[in-house]
């Protein structure tokens, strides 16, 4: 038998039923030791699978054995999971029983020893936008419509600014502040970077149509619109929202590629190098901590073209 412990709103963990006393080490551990609600989400989805895993081999987290370990890594791999995913969720389980042993739970780490399958990328896997497609989709917003306006907005705030989804639905008018020729916009990143973009000119005209069009004054930039009226509710789009967005647009323009709002901020960094922009102030635009992430989105780089392979002909 097994208990729920709530560690996030509509997020519970299973934990064995004699586990007295874990529950509040593992809010401590979910709680104040995760700041980041998306990878507290992530790792109460990954130890779900693995309780989920365990039951079905009678056992659980405070009592299986390294070999179970082993077979749960084989079995991801049987199901086809992604190596990312895997590499996640090898994580995760070394992390939570690392945990476990730290607090006395169990007497030794039985997951230090467990590897996870190897793979590196040169390039980043997330899919860039063409040109004709960015400009097929900017195209397409109905510009007669509050909606219409604020979704071209906030295709042109994650193109333009580079920012994470995350950055811009938490941005409230106190963030903007209205310059000479553009705005500056405080984008409030993960891990708690505070990063300043200036718009460029097509984002300052995108912005200055929204706040004009929509007279706001207060509260969330970014807001969902009432149905049926061309007003906004007064409530911050959640991010699964701007997915939406994305993926809705697309189709409607006509646009085969599957592309999601990442898209948009690695096309803006792609485009910032290939540009021939300096990698550096590539780095400060799209507010990594590594050069190395970076570096992951400057494809043309990294790809040899037939031309250049004429150099190898007999």
């Amino acid at each position: 038998m097994s208990k729920l412990i709530e560690v996030a709103p509509n997020y519970s963990i299973a934990l064995p039923s004699n586990s007295a006393g874990l529950g509040l080490k593992v809010i401590d551990y979910f709680i104040n030791r995760i700041d980041n609600p998306h990878t507290r989400r992530a790792k109460v989805r990954d130890l779900k699978c693995l309780s989920l895993f365990l039951e079905t081999h009678q056992t659980d987290v405070t009592n299986c054995g390294i070999q179970h370990l082993g077979l749960y890594r084989e079995y991801l791999k049987e199901n086809g999971k992604a190596i990312a995913t895997i590499k996640r969720r090898i994580s995760t389980l070394k992390d939570w029983f690392s945990f476990l042993h730290n607090e006395g739970i169990r007497d030794r780490d039985i997951a230090s020893s467990l590897k996870s399958p190897r793979r590196s990328y040169v390039t980043g896997t997330t899919p860039v936008f063409s040109r004709d497609d960015l400009a097929t989709l900017l195209d397409s917003f109905d510009s007669s419509t509050l909606k219409g306006i604020r979704d071209r907005l906030i295709v042109c705030l994650l193109y333009y600014t580079g920012c994470r989804v995350g950055a811009m639905v938490k941005i409230h008018m106190p963030h903007i502040k209205r310059c000479q020729d553009c705005f500056e916009i405080e984008l409030d990143e993960k891990g708690g970077s505070v990063h300043t973009a200036k718009t460029h000119p097509v984002l300052t005209n995108q912005l200055s149509e929204y706040l004009q069009y929509a007279a706001l004054k207060e509260g969330a930039l970014i807001q969902s619109v009432r149905k049926g009226k061309s007003v906004l509710t007064g409530r911050a789009m959640l991010e699964r929202n701007v997915w939406d967005v994305i993926k809705t647009s697309c189709a409607n323009a006509g646009i085969d590629t599957i592309y999601s709002p990442h898209s948009c901020r690695a096309t803006s960094i792609t485009n910032f190098l290939n540009g021939g922009g300096d990698l550096r102030r590539a780095q400060i635009h799209a507010n990594h901590k590594s050069v190395q992430s970076t570096v992951l989105y400057h494809r043309n780089a990294k790809t040899i073209s037939v031309k250049e392979l004429d150099i190898i002909s007999l």
